[in-house]
């Protein structure tokens, strides 16, 4: 499985699913090529043990569930997977620690970025965790980076983008028949690089996140067109963007205004059109 994160091909649509409903101690023997894992008890309970991985050329990904268990990174595995990043999302339980000299404390909410070159103590409860695996190359993160404890909320326009598309990667995950839209891969990728702040050293980054910031806005906007009091200062104050990046956006259209005035329009329209506009005023009659 690892081999497969060295190759710097572009990303393929096949993935591979693997589900595993194992006891705890088998568990952590699928966790120890990352760091040794031990479960707190070697309870046989596959009910509460079971991990669902899928596997492509550029990233592992893995939907864990487990009884307590401490995990140990030392410079055994980090020979094996230090050029990994991991990126996780609890959903329950939570874990404590220490990366390096970095103390670590992941609970349900965040998105946690963890780097595989450093040493790791932990322990963690009893939990169920999204887990993604890139690698450092895959994501252009530069050499002299630390990326030992970087917490993702979802509390900015970024973060919020960020979190919704590792939601929408999981369900088509978990859907897939054979394979995923190469494109919710890449659109992921360039909304992690932009909120760790990677330098854009290819234009494909700055693209998509102006792409899938657009495509919000334009949802916001729908929302919005009946709202008489609504204008462009509701959506600089939700997206955090500035007026030149918005009119950039727009320019197409001629800015946001008239793409808003336009839309509005088109809105009449259709209602005008609809077979159910005039029901409330003939019932009346």
């Amino acid at each position: 499985m690892l081999n497969a994160l060295h190759s710097q091909a572009e990303p393929s649509l096949a993935i591979m699913d693997h589900v595993f409903r194992v006891s705890a101690l088998e568990y952590t023997s699928i966790l120890n090529p990352f760091a040794r894992a031990r479960p707190l008890h070697a309870r046989f309970d596959h009910a509460d043990t079971n991990v669902r991985g899928w596997q492509s050329e550029s990233v592992l990904a893995s939907l864990g569930e487990s009884t307590p268990l401490v995990r140990v990174r030392s410079e055994r595995e980090i020979q094996d997977v230090g050029h990994l990043i991991e990126i996780s999302r609890f959903i329950s339980g939570e874990e404590r620690g220490i990366s390096g000299d970095k103390i670590i404390h992941r609970v349900p909410g965040p998105i946690y970025v963890m780097d595989h070159r450093y040493p790791l103590q932990c322990l963690t409860t009893s939990f169920r965790v999204q887990q993604l695996f890139f690698s450092r190359a895959e994501l252009y993160i530069p050499a002299d980076w630390e990326l030992r404890a970087r917490v993702l909320a979802s509390d900015t326009p970024v973060g919020q983008l960020l979190h919704e598309c590792l939601t929408d990667l999981y369900s088509a995950l978990e859907q897939n028949a054979g394979s995923i839209p190469i494109s919710l891969v890449e659109r992921f990728k360039a909304l992690l690089k932009v909120a760790l702040g990677v330098p854009a050293e290819r234009g494909d980054v700055r693209t998509q996140m102006r792409q899938i910031v657009f495509e919000k806005i334009c949802v916001f906007i729908e929302q919005n067109l009946g709202n008489p009091a609504f204008s462009t200062e509701a959506i600089l104050g939700m997206f955090g963007v500035s007026r030149a990046s918005l009119y950039r956006m727009f320019q197409p259209f001629d800015g946001v205004r008239n793409y808003i005035m336009h839309r509005r329009a088109l809105r009449a329209v259709l209602d005008i059109a609809s077979p159910h506009a005039f029901e409330g005023r003939q019932r009346a009659v």
